[in-house]
């Protein structure tokens, strides 16, 4: 993407940007073998389809459905992004997916099992979760 002037992101270097003469501007996020494409410049979507297509195998360019944990849907006033899916698959590996939801907050002073000793706590299970929960946080 750097020899056809994209500039990295700083924020996030799977992200480059290019701005044009005219002052149109391309966005692409790249995740392994997947690009989104967000642009208001006509032209630069045919270089995209031209160069990058004559070195990697590139489907057309196509509206947004599905990337990594990202839903996205169109309505005509715009766009809904949503990890409803994702969320569903984190509640049904831990198997909380008919779980009460508890509006009050737990007590400052509550103790575990855990912090007693008799811990039935799964340790990388709950590693593993914070991590998702974390990355969901994040994205």
């Amino acid at each position: 993407m750097i020899p056809m002037r994209y500039r990295q992101s700083q924020d996030d270097h799977t992200m480059y940007i290019k701005h044009s003469q005219e002052g149109k501007l391309t966005l692409i996020l790249v995740y392994v073998d997947d690009m989104i494409v967000a642009r208001d410049d006509e032209q630069e979507k045919q270089v995209l389809k031209e160069k990058p297509g004559a070195q990697f195998e590139m489907k057309d360019l196509v509206k947004l459905k599905y990337f990594i944990v990202i839903e996205v849907a169109y309505l005509k006033k715009g766009i809904i992004i949503s990890q409803r899916k994702y969320v569903f698959y984190l509640l049904t590996e831990i198997d909380k997916i008919v779980c009460k939801i508890n509006g009050v907050p737990i007590e400052q002073s509550y103790r575990t099992k855990s912090d007693e000793g008799n811990s039935n706590v799964n340790e990388g299970q709950y590693q593993r979760l914070l991590g998702k929960l974390i990355y969901l946080a994040r994205t």
